[in-house]
Parts: structure tokens; sequence; C-alpha cells
């Protein structure tokens, strides 16, 4: 597999009946599908590793706020806009 190989892990995530997709070594989700198979809208929050995260998907891809902890300890932001992450003004 190589750093731009995505990966569907089965991680602790809300809700349960979505599948999140990640890119290798990315540690926020890239995409999101219902049990159904269609992408999925809505809040949503997880954990990857020793990262938790919390933020919001339109039509499978995040779009809106982001926010993160690593290791519980320090908290990170991040703003996507159709599943491009936008640079914080």
């Amino acid at each position: 597999m190589t750093d731009t190989d995505d990966e569907t892990l089965g991680y602790n995530h809300h809700p349960n009946d979505v599948t999140f997709k990640y890119k290798k070594n990315y540690a926020l989700p890239i995409g999101a599908t219902s049990s159904s198979g269609e992408p999925y809208s809505g809040r949503a929050s997880g954990s990857i590793g020793v990262v938790d995260w919390q933020g919001y998907f339109l039509n499978g891809v995040p779009h809106g706020r982001f926010m993160w902890l690593f290791g519980g300890i320090q908290g990170h932001q991040a703003t996507f806009k159709h599943g491009e992450i936008l640079e914080d003004v």
C-alpha cells in the first residue's frame, strides 16, 4: 500500500451504520457511506489510533468545521468545503 492508497477502517465511530474511508497516514476521514451504500450527510464522530475527531459530512465528504484531539491532549480545527480543506484565515 502506498501513501496515497485509501483504507476503509472499522474504528470506533458514530453513527454506527456509517463506514468511514481514511487515507493512509491521515487522521481524518475522507469519505462516509451509509449502510445502504449512499453517501452520508450529517454529524459524525470517531477515532483512529490516538486521534478522536468530530465533524459534518455532506454527500459523503467532509463539509464544515472538523475538530480533533491528539491523544486526548491537544485540540485542532479545520474547515472543509465539499471534501477540500480550507486555509483558516
